[in-house]
């Protein structure tokens, strides 16, 4: 726990304050959903890294004999004007790789990360189309029961006045009656 007495280091203590006074139950819950939170987060900031990739590769022109987005494609470009292209490959030829695997749980986490990342845009591409269809159906629906509903308006508008027509007549009849009555 920091000794400082800075602003942070204080809001620190603070916190950790806090914690400590909760349940354990209730410091269960609050761990785990910070977990999810992060957790989301940083599929989020992935998700948002594959979006920005696959817009960068679709900007590249495939006219240009370099893609400045491509560091190793640049280094070779300015390898060969540097030296020549003979000097190049000959270059190129005699230069090793050797990869490092580590067993770092956040490369392995990363990688998985990465697929899943990869597997969530598909699957939000898929369903925004999916989505698109269903609100297309939706609209399609709305206008047909739009339509239903003003027709049975217009229907039962016309009962009521064709109702009171038949009524006005009944009651003209009534009264024409009764002043044939009268006047015999």
């Amino acid at each position: 726990m920091p000794a400082s007495s800075t602003p942070s280091a204080e809001a620190f203590r603070d916190a950790i304050a806090l914690i400590d006074a909760l349940p354990v139950d209730r410091a269960q819950v609050i761990v785990r959903a910070f977990t999810a939170f992060f957790h989301l987060a940083n599929l989020s900031e992935e998700n948002y890294r594959v979006a920005q990739l696959r817009e960068r590769e679709r900007n590249v022109s495939t006219e240009d004999a370099v893609d400045p987005a491509n560091a190793l494609t640049v280094a070779f470009h300015q390898l060969n004007e540097e030296v020549g292209g003979a000097k190049a490959t000959e270059l190129l030829s005699r230069l090793e790789f050797h990869p490092v695997f580590t067993a770092h749980p956040t490369e392995a986490r990363r990688k998985a990360d990465e697929e899943g990342a990869r597997i969530v845009a598909a699957a939000r591409e898929k369903a925004e189309g999916e989505r698109e269809a269903i609100l297309q159906d939706a609209r399609h629906q709305v206008a047909l029961l739009s339509i239903a509903i003003t027709e049975k308006m217009l229907r039962e508008r016309l009962d009521d006045e064709a109702s009171q027509t038949r009524l006005a007549e009944q009651m003209l009849d009534e009264m024409e009656s009764r002043s044939e009555r009268k006047e015999a």
